[in-house]
């Protein structure tokens, strides 16, 4: 019998739906404010899901580089553009499955053993030393990894407080404390955990998920060519 609520599919879409709002917003419309704010909403529920796809594939190795070398071709795409060394959210959730899966080698097996857990502080410190000392050190090239240091660790916190009464808690400090980081309509994220709350737990149709991969970097090459026509 299938759960009530709102699959993985229904919840990618609003999403999606948040995210290409939000991008229009910004790149159409001055950085309308009630767009960008209803664009607060994607980034915590793609975060989840990213959690949610760390849980349930089967194969680590392939879901990390379906996300990362997409995450690259869009900084190439970046980089020609503008000679941006801003680092997209693909990259972000790319170190976030690298710190999932490290996470599950450290502390999900029977016995904790030493090296997994070097290795997940190792992979912690790479992500403080990329998102937080990097933009730090190099002030005026632009360095910047989307939604910083706290980006990367949303999914982790989402993925610890899986299937436990407390993880919607720890989602919203979480984003609080993201959202102290950033301009204060960050704070509209918090909204998204409504969202998560109604998830059912169930994938939905299978297939659809090479339609999200596709759809960002082509919705993003489809606003850059209107902002030119305008």
């Amino acid at each position: 019998m299938e759960k009530t609520g709102i699959n993985g599919n229904v919840l990618k879409l609003i999403a999606v739906i948040s995210m290409t709002i939000d991008h229009m917003g910004l790149m159409l419309f001055n950085d309308n404010l009630i767009m960008r704010c209803i664009g607060r909403l994607a980034f915590p529920i793609f975060g989840f899901m990213i959690a949610e796809g760390c849980f349930y594939t089967k194969n680590r190795l392939r879901y990390f580089l379906r996300v990362f070398i997409l995450g690259v071709l869009c900084q190439a795409v970046y980089f020609a553009a503008d000679r941006s060394l801003y680092l997209g959210i693909l990259i972000t959730f790319s170190f976030s499955i690298a710190t999932i899966f490290a996470y599950k080698n450290a502390f999900e097996k029977e016995r904790i053993e030493i090296p997994a857990v070097l290795l997940f502080v190792l992979i912690l410190a790479v992500d403080v030393t990329v998102c937080v000392v990097f933009p730090a050190l190099f002030k005026n090239s632009g360095f910047y990894v989307d939604y910083g240091i706290f980006g990367v660790l949303f999914p982790l916190l989402a993925y610890m407080g899986r299937g436990k009464r407390y993880g919607i808690w720890l989602m919203a400090a979480g984003l609080a404390v993201l959202s102290m980081t950033l301009a204060w309509y960050q704070w509209f994220c918090l909204g998204a955990l409504i969202l998560i709350e109604l998830y059912s737990g169930e994938r939905g149709r299978k297939g659809s998920k090479y339609f999200f991969y596709i759809y960002y970097p082509a919705h993003l090459a489809l606003i850059w060519l209107a902002g030119l026509l305008i």
